[in-house]
């Protein structure tokens, strides 16, 4: 990652970082996401997927 050093106002100096790096996933992970969102047949099922997801992985499962 680059890094931009800044001389604000006050005199210090601040490190910025000039853009973050994207998350990537293997293909085996995706399919592996998708076989158990494939598995929920009951309401709410994937809703709970979903989170578990997020809270394990920190990943958004909007797209699923």
């Amino acid at each position: 990652m680059n890094t931009v050093m800044l001389a604000p106002s006050n005199g210090q100096e601040v490190e910025v970082l000039a853009k973050a790096n994207r998350r990537r996933f293997t293909l085996e992970y995706k399919r592996r996401i998708l076989r158990e969102a494939d598995r929920c047949r009951k309401p709410g099922e994937l809703g709970v997927l979903q989170r578990s997801i997020r809270e394990k992985q920190s990943v958004f499962g909007a797209c699923i």
